[in-house]
């Protein structure tokens, strides 16, 4: 999550806004659905090194149950990384400048990476935090790392986690290329 929102925040808004690099490219027979796809691919391309590192970072230590799980793991965690990248374009395209990013790091970013049951049980939070809880994105790529890990699948449970992260994924597609398309061809 942190990887996928520090890639779309700052950097989208210099292509859009300081460095007017989309307006070069718009210039040519390139859309704008090309230029969302191409940065989002490359935001994939980051979260999958990114996540590489950290999975074998802990694959010495012993937490892995199967040899599939960390794959699976891996996967979804690349998953959760793009829901969020798609959906923070798409508020950045909308920004008009970069004093909301504090926002989304302060009221998004925070709160959802300690209460996405990462660090404890969301059952700690009572039965209204962890309904909220279960409502995040992070929180259905946390259940899935962990279920995955620990080789302790839930497979309809695990259905629903990666149906919520596709379709934000692709809701949060969209509403970039929308969004874009607003700002810089309208």
């Amino acid at each position: 999550m942190q990887t996928a929102v520090g890639e779309t925040t700052y950097p989208v808004m210099a292509l859009i806004k300081w460095q007017r690099v989309y307006d070069s490219m718009l210039a040519t027979p390139l859309q704008v659905r090309h230029l969302v796809t191409a940065n989002l691919m490359f935001v994939a391309f980051r979260l999958a090194t990114t996540c590489a590192v950290f999975m074998l970072v802990l694959a010495p230590f012993g937490v892995f149950e199967s040899w599939w799980g960390p794959i699976l793991a891996y996967l979804a965690q690349i998953l959760v990384g793009m829901a969020f990248a798609s959906l923070v374009y798409a508020i950045t395209a909308r920004m008009s400048s970069e004093a909301g990013f504090g926002v989304i790091y302060r009221l998004g970013v925070f709160p959802l990476f300690l209460f996405s049951g990462a660090f404890f049980p969301i059952s700690n939070l009572g039965a209204a935090g962890a309904w909220v809880a279960r409502l995040t994105p992070l929180w259905h790529g946390v259940n899935l790392s962990r279920m995955f890990s620990l080789d302790q699948v839930d497979w309809s449970l695990a259905a629903v986690n990666a149906l919520v992260l596709v379709a934000l994924t692709v809701l949060g597609w969209r509403w970039s290329v929308a969004r874009l398309t607003k700002r810089l061809v309208s």
